[in-house]
């Protein structure tokens, strides 16, 4: 659960929902690693080992993993846990 884990956890399922629910198309594995990752693209080895699994455990069960091609989508378990995150980014953005 997200609520019980440490700041970086926190901080990782936070930054992996908010991408997740801003991005205007669906995400693959690899450009959700790839967002995640890109700040630290200039340190040696930055790479999370198994992040299908690393985005199962700090999501607490918001989010799956769709399989309808080779590379896999990440969405959100349900369309209600969407919206939330949709409108509780929008309400971050506004000034």
């Amino acid at each position: 659960m997200i609520l019980g884990a440490d700041k970086k956890q926190a901080g990782l399922a936070r930054d992996i929902l908010v991408w997740v629910s801003s991005s205007t198309e669906p995400m693959t594995c690899e450009e959700v690693h790839d967002a995640l990752t890109f700040k630290q693209s200039s340190q040696e080895g930055h790479r999370f080992k198994d992040f299908t699994e690393t985005v199962m455990a700090v999501c607490g069960g918001l989010v799956e993993w769709y399989w309808p091609k080779a590379n896999p989508f990440i969405r959100f378990i349900y369309l209600s846990v969407k919206e939330h995150f949709e409108r509780s980014h929008e309400k971050e953005q506004t000034w």
